[in-house]
């Protein structure tokens, strides 16, 4: 797992492995699963980002990432960075991704179906 990079301070990368969610999951008390990104508080969303950054430096706290947001980058950039190591963490097909699949237009219709349902 590569990561997403993020300028912050210094160049940080978002990852999400199993430790990272393993994080998220404990210290919001909630499966991953049944996290509503649109309806998170920001320090949800910041333990949330905190967990991908954890990696790097395990002293790190949601207030400071909070902090780093502020003073270093905006909430745009920061969300959709966290969308894009979301989606890498969970095998979500990127705009790369859809090319090589439209090579096999019968599998593309069963993701759709499927991603219809969710």
């Amino acid at each position: 797992m590569r990561g997403i990079p993020i300028q912050l301070d210094r160049e940080r990368t978002l990852r999400f492995g199993m430790r990272a969610i393993d994080y998220v999951e404990k210290q919001l008390k909630t499966p991953i699963q049944q996290l509503d990104m649109d309806s998170m508080t920001m320090k949800q969303t910041a333990v949330v980002i905190l967990a991908g950054l954890r990696h790097e430096d395990a002293n790190l706290t949601s207030e400071q990432v909070m902090d780093l947001i502020d003073d270093y980058s905006s909430m745009k950039v920061v969300f959709e960075a966290l969308g894009e190591a979301m989606a890498e963490a969970f095998g979500k097909a990127d705009a790369s991704d859809s090319d090589s699949e439209d090579a096999g237009e019968n599998d593309d219709s069963d993701s759709e179906d499927v991603g219809k349902n969710e």
